[in-house]
Formats: structure tokens, sequence, C-alpha cells
């Protein structure tokens, strides 16, 4: 017995075949059907090359031990799919035997079920090339990573628990004026005046909890004496089981100068507008005593001289009792605005019933009109609504009188009112001389009239008085208007 043949014998789970010259089976093992490529049973006096087709192309090379010339032949790890779909892997000894009663040699092959041993080996080779090409990504990861940390505008610092630095990158260098040498082993806080701010686990026990600690202002001097702010972010890392912090700062000492320099600016703006305010008040209140008596003395004027027939005295009287009204209106105007600008206008809201409020409004505003010619629409039911009645004085005063300046006495000016989610809404409307498409960009400008206003008196303080009131109540309005037809204004006022 040669020794294949010996090493074969010792192998479980095999099985064989025994064929002649001309490949016809001889004999075969009981089990041998499942080594077979179709099913059904191995009949013996069948050529073997019909189950096992393997064989096909072999002829010239187990000619050779059928003479005796090649004492054995092996085909490892044959591959085949079983009929229900599963691999099957065997091995395949063929060994001549010769027969004592004739001089003849019979093959013998037996078959080997390595399928178990055949999967793990392709398994593992797989796991082995997805493991390469796993490392190999992480390396070509890892020094991507490095260069992007390397060349980062923001300073990296990599330090160990006691805040030790371990690593760090040019920006961290190009921040400090220091070199890389000069840095390593060396602690953090050694180089910033801000001790407690950085975090060591000694300073920082919280962040072993929190991991990350955000926007540290720490300070630094650097050697050519100029004084940084530098803003830190630190997070908590653990590497091999050990604590590392990871620190990203960022010079932010120009950002600093520039939010001092607008604080200061700010605090300018502020003088400035309380400056104006205060002027505006003084304007305001040294201006009105004055006019108020020369007012008081034109009515008293006009009063004493209602039986002297001198027409001129009437007249200019009574333009000093316009021009006086003018004055007065403008001034209290002006103390509107200074008082918006100041923040001292706030909403006091307070019931009222809206009816009687605006119809007291309108019979005051119809004594200088020759005509009776606001018509209100009151949708609002006559119970009492929160309002200021202030800034509502405020809103409708300007509105109704531009209606009543700019459209003919002859044609009607309507207020409506209605509720409107949560909210009161008011309606001006009029058929006047209306607002030019070019001037309707600049309706909010303080001073700003329209171009077709011609000799009509005003100051062009109405509109934007009305703005500031209603940004100050936190409502809302619109402006529909065509110049030769007429303009609607919608007011919305919420109610809380």
């Amino acid at each position: 017995m040669n020794h294949l043949f010996g090493k074969i014998l010792g192998v479980q789970s095999l099985e064989f075949i025994e064929i002649d010259r001309k490949f016809n089976i001889l004999d075969h093992s009981p089990g041998i059907n499942r080594f077979a490529e179709h099913p059904g049973e191995v009949q013996v006096g069948q050529d073997s090359r019909i189950y096992f087709p393997e064989l096909i192309g072999l002829e010239d090379i187990l000619s050779t031990l059928f003479a005796g010339h090649q004492e054995q032949l092996e085909l490892m790890a044959i591959c085949r799919e079983t009929a229900s779909g599963e691999p099957l892997y065997f091995n395949f000894y063929a060994i001549p035997k010769t027969d004592e009663l004739i001089e003849n040699y019979h093959l013998v092959i037996f078959f080997q079920d390595v399928t178990q041993q055949s999967v793990l080996e392709r398994k593992y080779v797989q796991i082995t090339n997805d493991l390469t090409l796993v490392n190999r990504n992480l390396s070509v990861y890892k020094n991507y990573l490095q260069y992007i940390i390397k060349y980062m505008a923001d300073a990296l610092f990599v330090t160990n628990a006691s805040g030790i630095i371990e690593e760090c990158n040019h920006a961290a260098q190009n921040l400090l004026e220091i070199s890389e040498d000069r840095l390593i082993d060396q602690p953090i806080y050694q180089f910033f005046k801000d001790v407690k701010l950085l975090p060591v686990q000694n300073y920082f026990p919280e962040l072993l909890t929190i991991q990350t600690i955000n926007n540290l202002e720490v300070s630094y001097k650097k050697p050519s004496g100029l004084n940084l702010t530098v803003l830190f972010n630190c997070s908590l890392i653990k590497i091999d089981n050990e604590n590392k912090f990871v620190y990203i700062g960022r010079d932010i000492t120009e950002r600093k100068r520039l939010e001092k320099e607008m604080e200061i600016a700010l605090q300018k703006e502020r003088e400035l507008n309380e400056l104006k305010s205060n002027f505006l008040s003084m304007t305001s209140h040294e201006f009105r005593n004055p006019l108020t008596v020369i007012l008081s003395a034109a009515e008293l004027l006009q009063f004493n001289l209602q039986n002297v027939s001198e027409p001129k005295t009437s007249k200019y009287i009574e333009q000093i009792h316009k021009s006086v009204e003018n004055l007065l209106e403008l001034l209290d105007n002006l103390l509107i605005l200074g008082k918006a600008d100041s923040n001292k206008l706030v909403v006091q809201r307070k019931l009222i019933n809206l009816a009687d409020f605006c119809d007291d409004l309108l019979e005051n505003l119809e004594l200088s009109s020759p005509i009776r010619r606001i018509s209100l629409v009151n949708q609002c039911e006559d119970n009492l609504w929160p309002i200021d009645e202030k800034l509502l004085e405020h809103i409708l005063n300007n509105l109704l009188s531009n209606a009543l300046k700019y459209s003919p006495n002859q044609t009607p000016v309507y207020l409506r009112l209605y509720p409107e989610d949560n909210a009161v809404c008011l309606e001006v409307e009029d058929q006047g001389i209306g607002i030019p498409l070019e001037d309707q960009k600049h309706l909010f400008e303080l001073f700003h009239r329209g171009k077709n206003v011609g000799k009509i008196p005003g100051n062009g303080l109405g509109l934007a008085i009305v703005k500031k009131s209603v940004d100050i109540y936190g409502g809302s309005f619109t402006v529909s208007s065509q110049e030769g037809v007429g303009t609607i204004v919608k007011v919305n006022l919420p109610l809380t």
C-alpha cells in the first residue's frame, strides 16, 4: 500500500468508485451518489464520466496510471453545486489497483467531502481581503485627516489628562509664535494666563461627564508683545482607555475689537438719539408756550372784532390763527416722533367704547371742515375694547386729517371699524388726489410730500407718525392709492 492510499484510508467520510480502462464503473461505495453531478443511483457498468464529468479531459493522465507509469493523481477542492443550490467541495484521489487474476490495472478514485473546510477557508480569505481593504482605507483616511489637521486654519492642541501637550498643528504654532519642539511635552496652561479656564482633569472634573466645553475665552501674550484673545472649544476623548483633551482655538482678537467699536458706536448713537429727543422735546415746549399765547390773543381779538366791519382785520387775524394751528400741529408731530425714537411711547391698553371715542374724534375734526364729510361705519359692537387711546388718536387724527386735506370738500371720507382675528381693523378711504406711484416708496420718510400736493399745506410727517405708532402697537397697515382716484389705508391693531 503506497503512502497516499494509507493516508486516504485514514480519512472518514470517504466514498469511492473503481473503474477499468474504458472508465466503466466496476464497483462503488454505498454513499457515492452524493458526489455524482446528476441525481440518481450510480450504476455498475456505466461510464463513470456520466456521473463525474471532472474525469472528462483527464483521460490521457489517467491512462498513465493504468499503465503503471504514475503512482497517483490528486485534485483538490473541486466545487460543484448540489440540487438544493448549496456548494459542494470535495477532493479527488486516483490510485492504480492491480488485479492479481488479470494483468490489467484498475483505478480506485476516492472522493472526500471538504465543503465545510473550503467554505471556512474562503470566508477567511474574504475576511482577510476585506480587512486589508479596510486597513488600506483607514490608512488613506488617517493621512487625509492628518493633512486636514496639520493645515486647518484653527489652532489644535491634544493634551493628556494633566494638560501636557502631546500634539499640535501648524496653526497652533503660528498662533503662539512658538515652534512644535517647544510646545510638545509642555503644560498648555503655561502659555495662557487664564489657567482655570483651560480644562484639565483637576480643574474640570465635570468634563468627564459632559464631554465638551464650548466658548472659553482665554488671553495670550505673544513673544512679540501682542495680546490676543483666543476662543477655545474643548472635547474629551478616550484613546486606549486614557483620557485626552482636544482643544480647537480661534483668534478672535479682531472680532473683539470690532465688537467693542460697535458697542461704542451704538452707545454714541443712543446718546445722539437721546440728545435729539431732548432737543425736540425742549423745542416743542419752548415754541408751544408763546404760540399758545399768540393763539389765545388772536382768538380774543377775533371775538372782540366781530362787530367791527373791517374785513381785512378779520382776515389777518384768521391767518394768524391758522398759522399758529399749523405750527402747533408741526410741534405736536415732532414731539410724538421724538418720544417714539427714544422709546417713550409704549402701549397702554384700557377698555374704551370705540363708538363714543370715534364720534368725539370726528366731531373735533369736522369743525375745521366746511361740510360734514366723514362717514363712520362701525361694525364693532358697543361693548368695551382694550385699546391704547393715545396711539389710536395719533393714528386716526393723521389718517383722517390727510383724507380731509387731500380730497375735495364735496367728496365723502369713510372711516370703517370692524373686528378681525383678535384685532381691531381701521380703514380710512377718501376720493382725493391720491399718491403718485413714484412717491409711494417714500411714504414713511420724514417731511416727504407727493409731487401732486400743490399748494395744499402740510409737513410730511403724518404717515411717518402712523407708521411708528402702528409699529409700537405691534400691528400692521397697508396703503392702496391711485393718483386722481383716491386712497385707502387699512390699519390692524392687535387687542393683546
